[in-house]
């Protein structure tokens, strides 16, 4: 595959270079990239160039800092836990209260 860029139309051009396989024997088609050294009797490699023209597209980018108390990591942490054993019936018979 090669790629050039086309500033007049801010498009991209991808140019794929491959080959179809043709079986006519069962009406199968696939491709690939390099020439078959293979091919059965029924079989026919036909080479392929196709250019695509791909638009340049803007992907916005969304950044952010986050910041979580120790504190609240911490009560969260303590309580998924607590909920986690009370589930699991290890703390019957416990205090849990805080």
């Amino acid at each position: 595959m090669t790629t050039q860029t086309n500033p007049d139309d801010e498009t991209t051009t991808k140019t794929f270079d491959l080959f179809l396989v043709i079986d006519w024997k069962n009406d199968s088609v696939r491709h690939r990239k390099t020439e078959p050294d293979d091919l059965a009797p029924t079989q026919l490699a036909i080479p392929v160039s196709i250019d695509v023209n791909v638009p340049e597209v803007t992907v916005p980018t969304i950044e952010a800092a986050i910041d979580v108390p120790a504190a609240s990591v911490e009560q969260s942490v303590v309580q998924e836990t607590r909920e986690l054993a009370d589930d699991r019936g290890l703390l019957e018979g416990a205090d849990t209260d805080d």
